[in-house]
C-alpha cells in the first residue's frame, strides 16, 4: 500500500516538475487559461512569447489563430492557421498531423465563411472532409456555404442588372431630348413662317414646350456582402429545405442533444463561433 502511494506521488510530482522545466508548455498553458477566460489579447501575447522559444510548433500557431478568430480578426486568423499547416512536419506521428490538419482546414473554412468569402470556405471544407469524411459539422457548414454563395451570386447579378439599367437611362433620355428638341425646332420654324403669312388679327398657335426627365443613378450596396436580414432569411430557408430532405444526416453535436434543425439562425451562428478551437487546459500535458 505504501509503495502504491509512493509511486503515485512520484508520478504526480514528475508531471508538475516537467511543466516547470518546460517553459514552452508552461507559456502555452497560461495562454490557454487566458483564452478560456476570454482574455484574447493577453492570450495572444503569451502565445507570442512561446513562439520566441519555438517558432515552429504548429499547435501554438493554431492557438493564436483561434484567439484571432474569437477577436473577429479573420484575415490574421487565416494566416496563423496557414503557419500551423506549414509546420505540421513538427509532429512525428502521422495521426497527430492528420488530426490538426483537419481542424485547421475546418477553421480556415469558418474564417472565410465569416468574411463572406464563400468560395474559399467551400474549398477548405471540402479539403477537411477528405481527411474526415464523416465530420457532420463540416458537412453542414459546406452545404450552408454553398447556399450562401448561391444567394450572394444572385444578389451580385441583381446589382449588375440594376447598374446596367441605370447606365442605359441617360442614353435613352438624351435620345428623347434630341427628338423633342427637333420637334420643338420644327414647330418654332413652322410658327415663324406662319406669323409672316398670317393676318395680325388672327390668334397665333402657342408653341409647345415639354420637358423631359433626367435619369438618376442610385448608389447600390456592396454586391459582395449580404445583410444580416438576408443571412437570417437564407438560414431559415436552408434549414427548412434541409429538414425535409436530409434531416437524419445532419445532427449537430449529438452528444449534447442539439438538433441543428431546431436551432434559430442566431444559435447557428453562435455554434459556428464555438467550433474554431477551445484551447482549454484539461490538466494534462496536451497541446
Amino acid at each position: 500500500m505504501k509503495k502504491g502511494i509512493i509511486l503515485i506521488s512520484i508520478l504526480f510530482i514528475s508531471f508538475y516538475l516537467s511543466s516547470f522545466l518546460d517553459p514552452l508548455y508552461d507559456l502555452n498553458r497560461r495562454g490557454n487559461r487566458n483564452f478560456k477566460g476570454r482574455k484574447y489579447e493577453d492570450a495572444f501575447g503569451i502565445y507570442e512569447k512561446a513562439l520566441e522559444l519555438n517558432n515552429t510548433h504548429p499547435k501554438i500557431f493554431y492557438n493564436q489563430g483561434n484567439t484571432l478568430y474569437k477577436a473577429d480578426n479573420f484575415d490574421e486568423a487565416v494566416k496563423k492557421y496557414q503557419d500551423s499547416l506549414d509546420n505540421l512536419h513538427y509532429y512525428k506521428k502521422d495521426e497527430d498531423r492528420t488530426e490538426l490538419r483537419y481542424k485547421l482546414l475546418h477553421n480556415i473554412g469558418n474564417s472565410n465563411f465569416k468574411k463572406q468569402d464563400f468560395k474559399s470556405a467551400i474549398k477548405s471544407y471540402e479539403d477537411a472532409l477528405k481527411i474526415q469524411p464523416d465530420a457532420e459539422d463540416t458537412k453542414f457548414n459546406l452545404e450552408l456555404a454553398k447556399k450562401m454563395l448561391e444567394e450572394q451570386q444572385k444578389q451580385q447579378q441583381k446589382q449588375q442588372d440594376k447598374k446596367n439599367q441605370n447606365c442605359n437611362k441617360p442614353n435613352q433620355n438624351n435620345s428623347n431630348n434630341s427628338k423633342q428638341n427637333q420637334q420643338n425646332n420644327n414647330q418654332n420654324s413652322s410658327n415663324n413662317n406662319s406669323k409672316q403669312n398670317q393676318d395680325q388679327t388672327q390668334p397665333q398657335d402657342p408653341s409647345s414646350n415639354s420637358s423631359t426627365g433626367k435619369g438618376e443613378e442610385r448608389e447600390g450596396n456592396n454586391p459582395n456582402e449580404l445583410s444580416d436580414k438576408q443571412i437570417d432569411n437564407i438560414l431559415k430557408k436552408f434549414i427548412k429545405n434541409e429538414q425535409k430532405l436530409t434531416k437524419k444526416y445532419f445532427k449537430r453535436r449529438p452528444k449534447e442533444g442539439k438538433d441543428i434543425f431546431s436551432m434559430t439562425p442566431e444559435e447557428i451562428m453562435k455554434e459556428l463561433d464555438k467550433e474554431s478551437g477551445s484551447n482549454q487546459d484539461n490538466g494534462e500535458k496536451n497541446w
